[in-house]
Protein backbone atom coordinates (compact mmCIF):
# COMPACT_ATOMS: atom_id res chain seq x y z
CA UNK A 1 0.00 0.00 0.00
CA UNK A 2 1.26 3.55 -1.35
CA UNK A 3 0.27 7.07 -0.04
CA UNK A 4 -1.24 8.66 -3.43
CA UNK A 5 -2.17 11.59 -2.11
CA UNK A 6 -3.23 13.82 1.16
CA UNK A 7 -6.32 16.32 0.13
CA UNK A 8 -8.26 18.72 2.15
CA UNK A 9 -11.48 19.08 0.71
CA UNK A 10 -13.57 22.71 1.61
CA UNK A 11 -16.80 23.56 1.33
CA UNK A 12 -17.56 27.47 1.28
CA UNK A 13 -21.10 28.94 1.17
CA UNK A 14 -21.31 31.22 -1.62
CA UNK A 15 -21.72 35.01 -0.54
CA UNK A 16 -19.00 34.66 2.54
CA UNK A 17 -17.09 37.55 2.30
CA UNK A 18 -14.05 36.01 4.62
CA UNK A 19 -14.23 32.76 3.64
CA UNK A 20 -11.10 31.46 5.59
CA UNK A 21 -13.57 32.49 8.84
CA UNK A 22 -16.51 31.12 7.92
CA UNK A 23 -18.50 29.53 10.53
CA UNK A 24 -19.93 27.58 7.68
CA UNK A 25 -16.67 25.97 6.26
CA UNK A 26 -15.77 22.52 6.30
CA UNK A 27 -13.20 20.85 6.30
CA UNK A 28 -12.18 17.18 5.78
CA UNK A 29 -8.98 15.68 5.39
CA UNK A 30 -8.54 12.53 3.10
CA UNK A 31 -5.62 10.42 2.62
CA UNK A 32 -5.26 8.78 -0.97
CA UNK A 33 -3.99 4.94 -0.62
CA UNK A 34 -3.44 2.67 -3.19
CA UNK A 35 -3.84 -0.47 -2.63
CA UNK A 36 -0.61 -3.02 -3.56
CA UNK A 37 -0.85 -5.93 -1.95
CA UNK A 38 2.50 -6.37 -0.64
CA UNK A 39 3.38 -6.55 3.38
CA UNK A 40 0.31 -6.47 5.78
CA UNK A 41 3.28 -4.26 8.14
CA UNK A 42 3.97 -2.30 5.93
CA UNK A 43 0.17 -1.11 5.19
CA UNK A 44 -0.71 -0.92 8.49
CA UNK A 45 2.29 1.27 8.91
CA UNK A 46 1.84 3.42 6.47
CA UNK A 47 -1.56 3.75 7.81
CA UNK A 48 -0.88 4.69 11.17
CA UNK A 49 1.89 7.20 9.84
CA UNK A 50 -0.83 9.29 8.17
CA UNK A 51 -3.82 8.82 10.21
CA UNK A 52 -1.42 9.89 13.26
CA UNK A 53 -1.23 13.36 11.43
CA UNK A 54 -3.90 14.58 11.22
CA UNK A 55 -7.44 13.83 13.39
CA UNK A 56 -9.38 11.19 12.19
CA UNK A 57 -9.08 11.78 8.55
CA UNK A 58 -11.05 9.77 5.41
CA UNK A 59 -9.32 6.93 4.71
CA UNK A 60 -9.50 6.31 0.90
CA UNK A 61 -8.22 2.88 -0.70
CA UNK A 62 -8.06 2.79 -4.22
CA UNK A 63 -8.34 -0.16 -6.22
CA UNK A 64 -5.66 -0.18 -9.14
CA UNK A 65 -7.69 -2.78 -11.46
CA UNK A 66 -11.38 -3.99 -11.90
CA UNK A 67 -10.64 -7.20 -9.24
CA UNK A 68 -8.62 -7.60 -6.54
CA UNK A 69 -5.51 -10.51 -5.97
CA UNK A 70 -6.05 -12.30 -2.31
CA UNK A 71 -2.87 -10.02 -1.10
CA UNK A 72 -4.69 -7.29 -2.41
CA UNK A 73 -7.49 -8.24 -0.44
CA UNK A 74 -5.78 -9.44 2.82
CA UNK A 75 -4.55 -5.82 3.28
CA UNK A 76 -7.61 -4.17 2.07
CA UNK A 77 -9.59 -6.04 4.81
CA UNK A 78 -6.51 -5.50 7.58
CA UNK A 79 -6.67 -1.88 6.88
CA UNK A 80 -10.61 -1.22 6.41
CA UNK A 81 -10.67 -3.10 10.10
CA UNK A 82 -7.40 -1.02 11.51
CA UNK A 83 -9.61 2.23 10.28
CA UNK A 84 -13.15 0.86 12.03
CA UNK A 85 -10.56 0.30 15.34
CA UNK A 86 -9.89 3.85 15.07
CA UNK A 87 -13.37 5.05 14.08
CA UNK A 88 -12.26 6.63 10.93
CA UNK A 89 -14.35 6.47 7.71
CA UNK A 90 -13.14 4.32 5.22
CA UNK A 91 -14.12 4.26 1.46
CA UNK A 92 -13.00 2.32 -1.62
CA UNK A 93 -12.24 3.77 -4.97
CA UNK A 94 -11.81 2.09 -8.05
CA UNK A 95 -12.42 -1.77 -8.82
CA UNK A 96 -15.08 -3.94 -9.29
CA UNK A 97 -17.97 -2.23 -6.25
CA UNK A 98 -19.38 -6.21 -5.68
CA UNK A 99 -15.79 -7.41 -5.10
CA UNK A 100 -15.24 -4.78 -2.45
CA UNK A 101 -18.28 -4.37 -1.00
CA UNK A 102 -19.14 -7.91 -0.50
CA UNK A 103 -16.92 -8.67 2.10
CA UNK A 104 -18.83 -6.23 4.55
CA UNK A 105 -21.59 -8.01 5.41
CA UNK A 106 -19.30 -10.57 6.76
CA UNK A 107 -17.37 -7.45 8.89
CA UNK A 108 -15.04 -5.12 7.98
CA UNK A 109 -16.54 -3.58 4.79
CA UNK A 110 -15.70 -0.12 3.05
CA UNK A 111 -18.11 2.27 4.60
CA UNK A 112 -18.83 3.50 1.09
CA UNK A 113 -17.59 2.79 -2.45
CA UNK A 114 -17.08 4.92 -5.08
CA UNK A 115 -16.47 4.36 -8.87
CA UNK A 116 -13.37 6.95 -9.05
CA UNK A 117 -11.47 9.12 -7.09
CA UNK A 118 -12.83 12.40 -8.54
CA UNK A 119 -16.03 10.50 -8.04
CA UNK A 120 -15.45 10.73 -4.20
CA UNK A 121 -14.26 13.99 -3.45
CA UNK A 122 -16.88 15.07 -5.70
CA UNK A 123 -19.43 13.66 -3.20
CA UNK A 124 -17.26 14.94 -0.36
CA UNK A 125 -17.37 18.07 -1.29
CA UNK A 126 -21.11 18.57 -1.21
CA UNK A 127 -22.96 19.98 1.45
CA UNK A 128 -24.88 17.31 3.64
CA UNK A 129 -28.02 18.94 4.48
CA UNK A 130 -30.34 18.13 7.97
CA UNK A 131 -32.42 15.83 5.13
CA UNK A 132 -30.01 14.01 3.85
CA UNK A 133 -28.49 12.98 6.99
CA UNK A 134 -32.56 12.19 8.25
CA UNK A 135 -32.83 9.60 5.31
CA UNK A 136 -29.23 8.01 5.99
CA UNK A 137 -30.17 7.84 9.73
CA UNK A 138 -33.41 6.34 8.87
CA UNK A 139 -33.62 4.50 5.71
CA UNK A 140 -37.52 4.21 5.25
CA UNK A 141 -38.08 7.76 5.67
CA UNK A 142 -38.87 9.89 2.81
Amino acid sequence: MELVARIAVRLHEIGDSNAGDSPNKSDKSVAIFRILGRSLKTALDALESEVSQTSRPVVALAIPSGTMTKKQEDVFQAVVSACHRRSSRVVACGGDSGKLCGPAAAGGGADQWFSSVPSMLQALGKPESRHDLRKQGNPGAQ
